[in-house]
């Protein structure tokens, strides 16, 4: 017969967060992630960090977060399943692949416009100003080839959903959602003739 309390406790139906880094943001996403009912593992080098989180009912993991048996004293178990949770969209430890995509676009100039990568590491956002290859374009026209998705627009300091029939302006900043594989090719294709790199 199982346990109606075990039931109708609001922890059997949550999840399991690992942070690295015990300091003042982990420590305090520590006390929110408990707040909302959910178990939390803190992992950090520095055992005396864990004060921050005394009273706190955290698992304390002293070791390095990137440390196989550190996750798994963590509460991460199966490491395949980690890759899984990520090809689901599922927030979990950044891939091998997904850290040097990242690491990539930090170090390459034609990649400096990129802002964000999904944890599958199939599409990134671009932040790019409206070039005159793009001014005067609709963003119906812009998406039209179905590649691009134009996330929002920032014009004269003010941010908005586009509808289809905006066009572009000169000064415009996009927001533009595009297939990982294709930044350069579509950051090459947007430029201004000549313009040569393409940087944010």
């Amino acid at each position: 017969m199982s346990d109606p309390n075990v039931q109708n406790d609001p922890r059997s139906t949550v999840g399991h967060v690992v942070i690295v880094g015990c300091g003042r943001v982990g420590a305090g996403l520590a006390e929110r992630m408990l707040a909302h009912h959910h178990t939390v593992s803190v992992i950090d080098t520095n055992r005396s960090a864990f004060k921050r989180i005394v009273g706190l009912d955290a698992e304390q993991v002293e070791g390095v977060g990137y440390d196989r048996d550190t996750l798994r004293r963590a509460g991460i178990d199966d490491m395949r399943r980690a890759a899984v949770y990520e090809r689901l969209g599922i927030p979990t430890v950044a891939s091998a692949r997904l850290t040097i995509d990242m690491s990539m676009r930090q170090l390459l100039p034609l990649d400096d416009a990129v802002r964000w990568v999904d944890p599958s590491a199939q599409v990134c956002l671009v932040e790019r100003p409206a070039s005159r290859a793009l001014i005067g374009t609709s963003v119906k026209q812009l998406e039209s080839d179905g590649t691009v998705r134009l996330g929002a627009l920032r014009r004269l300091g003010v941010s908005v959903v586009p509808a289809p029939d905006l066009v572009v302006q000169e000064g415009d900043l996009l927001y533009l959602m595009v297939p990982n594989d294709q930044v350069a090719e579509l950051q090459a294709s947007w430029a201004d003739a000549g313009e040569g790199a393409v940087t944010s």
